[in-house]
């Protein structure tokens, strides 16, 4: 939250209206009345804002729009699951865990020389591919 009055904007970008504490007790009415109308009122205590008073419409409207990092993050995160829950994602998962440490040293090694892309893990019968992430 800012601590600067000259910092608190309403939904239209303009300066709000910058009250001390004391007397926004003895000025609500005409307080609501900015706010109702669209404007904000910062609250501020010891030179500090420490409360904005918003109309009931500009508070839901900023609350219904703003989409938490969280929330954001989980939906990124499930769009990517989504997009490696493939079969061949899933082969290659089954053979990194299945891989031993020399198997996975050497195709470090091997991958490191090509640069990044496609690198085959020797298996103990057989070769597998394991998709560089």
């Amino acid at each position: 939250m800012a601590d600067s009055p000259q910092q608190i904007r309403d939904l239209r970008g303009r300066i709000a209206e910058v009250v001390r504490a004391t007397d926004a007790k003895n000025e609500m009415g005409k307080l609501l009345e900015i706010a109702a109308s669209g404007g904000a009122v910062a609250i501020t205590r010891y030179g500090r804002v420490r409360a904005v008073l918003l109309s009931a419409d500009q508070y839901g409207a900023m609350a219904k729009n703003e989409d938490s990092d969280l929330d954001r993050l989980t939906r990124e995160f499930n769009q990517r699951v989504v997009r490696m829950n493939t079969p061949k994602a899933r082969r290659a998962a089954e053979a990194l865990l299945e891989s031993t440490p020399q198997e996975l040293g050497g195709a470090a090694v091997s991958a490191a020389g090509r640069g990044r892309g496609t690198r085959a893990v020797a298996g103990r019968n057989s070769a597998r591919s394991v998709a560089a992430g």
